[in-house]
C-alpha cells in the first residue's frame, strides 16, 4: 500500500471511529485533509463495500433520533439526510419507515413537551413547522392540543 493510500485509509478509519458517517462525509473529510479526490472516492467506496460505511445505517440512526426526545418531522429528517449526502432511494425508504401517523404523534408529543395549556397557537404552529413537521402533522397536533380550535 502506498504511503498516500495508507494515510488516507488511516484518516478515514479515525474519522469513522467517532461516529457513523455517510460515504459522502468520508469522501469530503478526506478531501479536506488534502487527499486526492480520486483516492478519497476509492477509499470511501472500499469502506462502503466492506461495511464500515453504510448510508442506510446512518439514516436509520437519524430516524431514531427524529422520534426521540428532540422530535422532528419527516421534512427536517429528509433535509438532514440529504445534507449528509444520503442517496434519494435511502431517504425515500426512511420516509416510508417514519409513517404519517408517527409524525402526527411526535408533533403532539413535541407540543406537550414544549408548551403549557393556554399557549399561543401561532407560536406552537411555528415551532412545529420549524421542526420540519408536515402540514397534516401540525394541524393534527394543534387540533389535539387546542381542543377549542376548529382548524
Amino acid at each position: 500500500m502506498s504511503p498516500d493510500r495508507q494515510r488516507a485509509f488511516q484518516l478515514a478509519v479515525r474519522f469513522l471511529s467517532r461516529a457513523d458517517r455517510t460515504a459522502n462525509e468520508v469522501r469530503l473529510h478526506l478531501e479536506l485533509k488534502g487527499v486526492d479526490p480520486d483516492l478519497a472516492d476509492e477509499i470511501s467506496s472500499r469502506l462502503t463495500k466492506e461495511g464500515f460505511v453504510d448510508d442506510s445505517r446512518v439514516a436509520e440512526r437519524e430516524t431514531e433520533l427524529a422520534k426521540g426526545p428532540r422530535r422532528i418531522g419527516r421534512g427536517l429528517l429528509s433535509a438532514r439526510l440529504e445534507r449528509r449526502g444520503v442517496g434519494e432511494d435511502v431517504i425515500d425508504q426512511t420516509s416510508r419507515e417514519y409513517s404519517e401517523k408517527e409524525e402526527c404523534e411526535n408533533a403532539l408529543a413535541a407540543l406537550r413537551a414544549k408548551f403549557k395549556e393556554g399557549a399561543d397557537m401561532g407560536k406552537a404552529a411555528r415551532f412545529l413547522a420549524g421542526r420540519g413537521f408536515s402540514e397534516e402533522a401540525v394541524r393534527s397536533a394543534l387540533e389535539a392540543f387546542f381542543p377549542d380550535w376548529d382548524g
